[in-house]
C-alpha cells in the first residue's frame, strides 16, 4: 500500500506490525468467539483496534491529504466493520441486561 521498505529494519517492522500483530489479534478474537464469557472482551478489543485504525486514517487525512482509491476503500471497510462490531457489542449488552430476572 504505497509503503517503501528500505532495508532489514523496515522489513522487520512491517512483518511485526502488518503480519504478527494482526495474526496475534486474529487468534485472540477467534478464541473469544465460541465462549459467551469472552465475547465481550473480544468485541471490545476489536472495537478498540478498529477505532485506532480509523483515528489513524483520519489523522493521516488531515495531515497528509487525500488518499488514493484503495485508501478510501480500506477506510470504508474499517468503518463498516467498526459499526458491525459496535452493533454486536450493543446486542450483547442488551441480551445480558435482559437476562433471567430473579425475584
Amino acid at each position: 500500500v504505497d509503503v517503501a521498505l528500505l532495508g532489514p529494519t523496515g522489513f522487520s517492522d512491517a512483518r511485526a506490525v502488518f503480519g504478527g500483530l494482526e495474526v496475534g489479534l486474529a487468534v485472540f478474537l477467534a478464541s473469544c468467539a465460541p465462549s459467551v464469557a469472552w465475547q465481550h472482551a473480544g468485541l471490545l478489543a476489536a472495537s478498540c483496534a478498529l477505532g485506532g485504525m480509523i483515528a489513524g486514517r483520519v489523522g493521516s487525512l488531515l495531515h497528509d491529504g487525500m488518499p488514493g482509491a484503495f485508501g478510501w476503500l480500506l477506510f470504508a471497510i474499517e468503518i463498516a466493520l467498526a459499526l458491525a462490531v459496535l452493533i454486536a457489542l450493543a446486542r450483547l449488552w442488551l441480551a445480558r441486561d435482559a437476562g433471567p430476572q430473579v425475584g
